[in-house]
């Protein structure tokens, strides 16, 4: 298995921070053991409605395990495979992780945009090709000694009957069941989430812990006392003033299906008990109201999303319903889209089709996609920028990267386009802030939409990337290669044990930042990685420094930018960015990792050897429409989504 910083890879993907099965996360799992706070197991326990949801299940007793730089004698070495713990940040090598689990960008050191290492860098008027630019020999096969590294079909899903709302599904389906404009204010007093896996949706993280209990609890109790206290929001929520059609409503809206009658039974005793304690016909009418939402605020049948039919039968209407439209726009089902799964609307794989084509329409749909795409490519570090030792980096900059990271995706998706635009539009969205860094003079304030030129194509070109791995005058290169190698192409490296790896020495007067990243991972323990795989495409990125500035020379000397990579497909040389975006869109690798990161966001589950086929399908979809729509379309219409797919209680 897989090795990464703090932590241990679970089926390739890096979790911390929660423990996930037996595996250890912060820390190396011994023995099934892990740390080093204790997490309650999940609890698939269903209850009647009205019960509080209660966590049944043993606690993990976690041990603390250091994996230092160094390879300590029980710890598994550290590599710099691991983005949290890769050695261009500086002297010591030492990155630090955030609570969820993913890299949070690197430090660097030493000058900023306008010091003398930075001046000249970026590219203005009567500047010549940069470095990378489309100007040079095109790309072109090549032998490499290194084989093409496969995608990992090892994973073994538990595919899970019952999986917890994420906590954005959660107060999207309260703001939409309510008639809120906005998610509930409740939300914001939520413990952070620890995702099981790369996406929020992961199987593995959503269980309702002692924390989730509680924060369930005190919001439906603040909801249900604010609606009782607003007479014209109850009446936005039902328009009636009866009792069983309040219960009726509300229950469809919640269970995200009909209540059966033994539900709707329960529920109207408790609304005549809240009922009980208004002094007025409408007082009493408000508290039974508030009563049966604070019930169903913590019912199982909310909180929970189900797959109940049979290992290898089709979904339940409703509940393929619910699938459908927290994987296409992030919330619960509309109406219309219940009432489609009543009258059979989902019985057949062209109804799927035609109801996940309004959805993919819906407004929802941007933030869903928008969220894939962000925690695929971890743009919510973008919000943790440093203050020091940069002034440069101030929270209104971090705020203007992670707009201009959500506008660049929301139009990839709003244009029906898909991985290629990702990798070659040279659409970028810049705030004044950024123009400084873009060289570009943008008028007014937010973000305008600009055409950055042939040698920024694609996302990984601009600055919210290129900041993510800087900061500083020298690029974090292997943070940058890493990311390429393992969430674009999904090549993750096997790492070697016992590495002892000291701290990335400062460069010398004579001395690139590549030449310095080149002797310093030449080792045999290094080498293989390195060389192969995570350099090459990080120096072809070589041209932006830190700052994401462009930059014709490094130390005084002219940047490298050459490489070659063994794609898939056969090994390709490249020199610069251009030319490597280009390769990664035409390349099936790229594709196919991109289809399997779709699946593993719309299923919550890591792909097996079982989804080989469809992942093949969706990247001949992705190559010849280039659409993130129509890769969903064709995702959500397959067996596999609409399919109950294991037998895990």
């Amino acid at each position: 298995m897989r090795q990464c910083v703090w932590g241990q890879r679970v089926q390739g993907q890096c979790v911390r921070g929660q423990c996930v099965r037996g595996q250890c996360v912060r820390g190396q799992c011994v023995r099934g053991q892990c740390g080093p706070e204790q997490h309650t197991s999940r609890s698939q326990t269903v209850q009647s409605p009205g019960t509080p949801l209660r966590v049944v299940g043993c606690a993990w007793v976690c041990a603390w395990l250091l994996a230092g730089c160094g390879g300590q004698s029980n710890a598994t070495a550290v590599h710099a495979d691991d983005p949290a713990h890769v050695p261009d940040g500086g002297a010591t090598g030492l990155d630090a992780t955030d609570d969820d689990g993913d890299v949070p960008p690197s430090a660097g050191s030493s000058s900023v945009p306008g010091s003398p290492a930075a001046s000249g860098s970026m590219a203005g008027p009567g500047v010549g090709p940069a470095p990378g630019s489309s100007a040079g020999p095109e790309p072109s096969p090549v032998d490499s000694p290194y084989p093409p590294i496969p995608l990992d079909w090892d994973a073994t899903p538990n595919n899970y009957r019952y999986v917890r709302l994420t906590h954005a599904q959660w107060a999207n389906s309260v703001r939409d069941n309510l008639r809120m404009t906005q998610p509930p204010e409740e939300i914001d007093a939520f413990d952070d989430e620890l995702p099981g896996g790369l996406y929020d949706t992961h199987e593995d993280g959503l269980y309702v812990s002692e924390g989730v209990y509680f924060d369930y609890e005190t919001a439906a109790e603040s909801l249900a006392a604010r609606l009782e206290a607003d007479p014209q929001w109850l009446s936005q929520v039902y328009a009636g003033d009866d009792p069983e059609g309040f219960v009726a409503q509300l229950g469809r809206r919640f269970y995200r299906r009909p209540l059966t009658d033994a539900e709707r039974a329960t529920y109207l005793e408790i609304f005549e008990t809240g009922a009980g304690f208004g002094s007025s016909e409408s007082e009493a009418y408000a508290k039974g109201a508030s009563f049966v939402l604070g019930a169903m605020l913590q019912a199982p049948s909310f909180v929970y999303r189900s797959e109940t039919s049979a290992e290898g039968q089709p979904l339940d209407a409703f509940e393929l319903a619910t699938k459908l439209a927290y994987f296409l726009t992030n919330t619960t089902p509309t109406d219309a889209l219940l009432e489609s799964a009543a009258n059979g609307g989902l019985d057949s794989a062209d109804g799927v089709e035609a109801e996940a084509t309004q959805l993919l329409d819906a407004p929802g749909a941007l933030e869903a996609f928008r969220r894939f795409h962000g925690q695929t490519w971890h743009t919510r570090h973008l919000a943790a920028l440093p203050t020091e030792p940069f002034p440069e980096y101030t929270p209104e900059l971090a705020l203007d990267l992670q707009s201009a990271a959500d506008a660049f995706f929301d139009h990839v998706y709003g244009q029906g386009l898909g991985l290629d635009a990702i990798l070659t539009d040279t659409t970028g969205f810049v705030t004044p802030r950024m123009g400084a860094f873009y060289d570009v003079d943008v008028p007014g304030e937010g973000l305008s939409s600009i055409d950055l030129g042939p040698e920024r194509p694609g996302y990984f070109t601009q600055l919210p990337f290129l900041m993510m791995t800087g900061r500083g005058p020298n690029p974090n290169t292997v943070r940058r290669g890493i990311e390429l190698n393992d969430y674009v192409l999904c090549a993750g490296v096997p790492i070697p044990d016992g590495l002892d790896i000291p701290g990335l020495p400062e460069i010398d007067e004579g001395m690139t930042n590549r030449e310095r990243l080149t002797a310093f991972t030449a080792g045999d323990g290094c080498r293989h990685c390195h060389e192969g795989y995570i350099n090459p495409l990080g120096f072809a990125l070589e041209n932006f420094d830190g700052f994401g500035v462009v930059r014709a020379t490094d130390n005084g000397f002219p940047v490298d930018t050459s490489g070659a990579y063994p794609f898939s497909e056969g090994a390709q040389s490249f020199d610069g960015a251009p030319q490597l975006m280009r390769l990664l869109a035409e390349s099936e690798q790229a594709h196919r990792c991109y289809a399997a990161h779709l699946l593993e966001y719309a299923l919550g589950r890591q792909p097996s050897a079982n989804d080989s086929a469809l992942v093949d399908t969706l990247a001949r979809q992705s190559q010849l429409d280039g659409s993130t729509r129509a890769l969903a379309l064709q995702l959500v219409t397959s067996d596999t989504f609409r399919i109950r797919r294991g037998g895990t209680p």
